[in-house]
């Protein structure tokens, strides 16, 4: 008889992304946990973006860094459309009492569909996203893009979602790092 997995060895589709731009009061990095949201909501943040911004977006999720200043303005644009909710939904900071502050940064969005009634909407402590830099907003976003399990694609078909398990990646959900990283979180290493 098979037993089953132990939960301290489960590895949770989750990462720890420390940001370039923004700084804790002591000068280091901000390091924000990233985390999947729902697949139906990806799609329709998605979706709502013309074909060409969508281009776009996942050239600017799979290279967040440029030069050329018309591609960094054209990509700015395309995060502003859909950065903010993938960054409300899929983003998280501790509190002082080992709790999350949910969303990390909030940027003015209704309270999401099934949030519990009984959780704050933006949590207190949520940090105003008007004050993240591009950098960290991509850094966020791609992140919580691939922790969702969104890859992009070129292509008729464009960018899709993986299996769970090994898509493009050979590690599986959760070992992608977004940038400078703490790197995949283990259920026992959770916040």
């Amino acid at each position: 008889m098979k037993k089953a997995t132990s939960a301290q060895d489960v590895r949770l589709p989750v990462e720890v992304v420390e940001l370039e731009c923004f700084r804790n009061k002591d000068g280091s990095p901000v390091r924000v946990l990233c985390e999947p949201i729902e697949r139906l909501l990806v799609v329709a943040i998605v979706r709502s973006l013309p074909g060409e911004r969508v281009k776009a977006m996942r050239e600017a999720a799979a290279d967040p860094a440029s030069d050329d200043p018309d591609v960094l303005l054209e990509r700015v644009k395309v995060f502003e459309d859909y950065g903010p909710r993938l960054i409300e939904l899929g983003s998280a900071l501790e509190d002082g009492d080992g709790g999350q502050v949910r969303p990390a940064f909030w940027f003015g969005g209704e309270r999401p569909p099934l949030w519990p009634e009984t959780a704050p909407w933006p949590h207190p402590q949520s940090i105003p996203g008007r004050l993240l830099q591009f950098e960290d907003k991509a850094l966020l976003v791609a992140s919580v893009m691939r922790q969702s399990g969104y890859l992009g694609g070129a292509g008729a078909g464009g960018a899709t979602f993986h299996a769970g398990v090994g898509g493009r990646r050979k590690r599986g959900l959760g070992a992608a790092p977004a940038g400078p990283s703490g790197g995949p979180v283990g259920l026992g290493d959770a916040p």
